[in-house]
């Protein structure tokens, strides 16, 4: 991912001017992709954008959610205290659709995925507290993530998945649980 192209940088500066925003959408197409039933509440505030509130109703069959604070306008920019909630039915369909790395597993039982967490830190380099629940899956992770060259996790996570073994076999990790 090319995370250059999601900096904040312009011809005018966003630092230089106050504004609050209500808006609703029932359709935004952004690279080719359906933005459906957005709605934005929030504010722009000596260079901070709070979200108050951020929804997507419907993207690659993704329900998404946000709120917080986003800086760093004419930079790299930096979340701070970035609260977000994701909801699919069809988790195949948003790996492809976002261009995430798809593990060579049965997503079979992994078909709907719920997400929630909070964000803190750059686009390639953040602090993540995150709890993620699909099929019998659950998995929290509260640490750092750094996708700068490659994706770098330092934290501590929490797994939990009856058939743990087939599940890192799958993904090319070498696991043999511990007695």
């Amino acid at each position: 991912v090319d995370w250059a192209k999601y900096s904040f940088e312009s011809k005018f500066s966003l630092n230089d001017f106050d504004i609050t925003l209500q808006a609703n959408a029932n359709l935004i197409i952004y690279s080719g992709l359906p933005f459906e039933k957005v709605m934005f509440s929030g504010s722009l505030l000596q260079g901070v954008l709070e979200i108050e509130k951020l929804s997507i109703d419907r993207l690659a069959n993704t329900r998404l959610s946000f709120t917080g604070n986003v800086k760093g306008f004419g930079q790299t920019p930096l979340f701070d205290n970035l609260q977000y909630n994701v909801e699919t039915t069809d988790l195949v369909n948003m790996i492809e659709k976002f261009g995430l790395p798809k593990a060579d597993i049965s997503y079979d039982r992994f078909y709907n995925l719920q997400s929630s967490g909070t964000i803190n830190g750059a686009l390639n380099n953040f602090g993540i507290n995150t709890d993620i629940a699909t099929g019998e899956l659950t998995l929290n992770y509260a640490g750092t993530v750094d996708i700068a060259n490659e994706v770098v996790l330092d934290g501590d996570i929490e797994l939990k998945y009856p058939e743990t073994v087939n599940l890192f076999s799958g993904l090319g990790i070498d696991y043999e649980p511990q007695a």
